[in-house]
């Protein structure tokens, strides 16, 4: 940056041009995507810029200039421009290959991706003859991973417009042709989905009749209670909810309860077993991954016997209980707090201390301590 003139941007002031410089590698192809956000568009010697770092970055795939100009700590903005490369990268996961631009969303441990996401499917329970709703998509990962084993059909949803852009690009790079997607408003989307099937007649299944399966990924945040509404009024035959924060999904799993109790026709209405659903999904992070299972009552793979009554006892809950809202959390804050003990542990027997601010030492979202 010095050579070329280029001044940090400082936030107080809102001054100086590179405000960030985001850094995506693909796991399995090693491909690297460099995304320099800047504070305005004119970029004085780009192209010179980009020649230089990549003589010092030989590995770097591709180079994008994202351009934010508002005075916010949020990280990129809306426009953007290929330096240098394809302005993207590709990684390979369940056996797909797929795009990621700078502003895709796509899980940063892909090998803990690829378990999290096999679970899910084989929670989805796809025989072959559902239709999957793929809400949150992204770039289509799950989405296309059902639909290469299992879903009969697939429908993405996700709001960001690049995403989208991406998951189209992803199913026609796999040859997967039963997936579709689409920029929306995933709630909405349901919405209006379960309006048509309501005047149809045909609660809980598509136009020719498949039974719907609705996949749900939402960020830390966790979801909303219109989205939450929008799943009742779709009536899935199955939910296969994944989350990065247990304790929002907690709190949407008890909403889901409260809407059952007033709905006694609703798609929340029956069990929530938990099959084996906590994954050390971050490295170095007092955080873990959930994937719960929600069916209706009356469903038999709702019921606590079996298979699910085993994967619930695999979870820490009793290989005969039905998994309540509070068991759902209350086993994630003991893998949290088993994993945060062994790190520890390993730090001691290496000398080495604190591992800083997403250290395992540091206080755990879940337990307070």
């Amino acid at each position: 940056m010095l050579k070329f003139g280029i001044l940090p941007y400082d936030e107080d002031r809102g001054t100086g041009f590179m405000r960030h410089a985001v850094v995506r590698v693909g796991h399995t192809t090693g491909e690297v995507l460099v995304t320099l956000v800047t504070n305005g568009q004119q970029f004085p010697g780009a192209k010179s810029f980009c020649r230089e770092l990549v003589r010092r970055c030989p590995f770097i795939t591709t180079v994008v200039q994202n351009i934010n100009e508002r005075q916010t700590n949020v990280v990129l903005g809306q426009r953007e421009q290929v330096l240098f490369g394809p302005g993207f990268i590709l990684d390979t996961l369940c056996g797909l290959t797929f795009r990621i631009s700078s502003q895709s969303f796509y899980q940063v441990n892909a090998t803990q991706t690829e378990v999290l996401y096999r679970q899910a499917i084989e929670l989805a329970g796809f025989t072959g003859a559902e239709h999957a709703m793929d809400a949150y998509c992204g770039t289509g990962t799950i989405g296309l991973v059902a639909a290469s084993m299992g879903a009969a059909q697939v429908t993405g949803v996700d709001c960001v417009e690049s995403s989208i852009r991406d998951a189209r690009q992803n199913a026609r790079h796999n040859g997967v042709d039963n997936a579709r997607f689409a920029v929306a408003d995933a709630g909405a989307f349901m919405r209006d989905m379960a309006a048509q099937a309501a005047a149809a007649g045909r609660a809980g299944t598509d136009e020719e009749g498949r039974p719907l399966v609705l996949l749900m990924d939402p960020p830390r945040a966790g979801s909303t209670e219109e989205f939450l509404r929008a799943a009742v009024q779709l009536a899935p035959e199955r939910i296969a909810y994944i989350s990065c924060n247990p304790e929002t999904q907690v709190r949407d799993l008890g909403f889901l309860k409260a809407i059952r109790l007033r709905r006694a026709n609703g798609a929340a209405r029956g069990h929530v077993p938990a099959h084996r659903p906590h994954r050390d999904h971050r490295a170095h992070r007092a955080h873990v991954a959930a994937t719960i299972y929600i069916g209706r009552e009356g469903n038999g793979r709702a019921t606590a016997n079996g298979e699910r009554g085993a994967a619930a006892g695999d979870a820490g809950l009793g290989a005969d209980a039905v998994a309540r809202p509070k068991d759902v959390l209350a086993a994630a804050r003991r893998c949290i707090e088993q994993r945060a003990g062994e790190r520890r542990d390993a730090r001691a027997a290496h000398g080495v201390g604190r591992l800083g601010l997403h250290g395992a030492g540091v206080r755990c979202a879940a337990t307070g301590r």
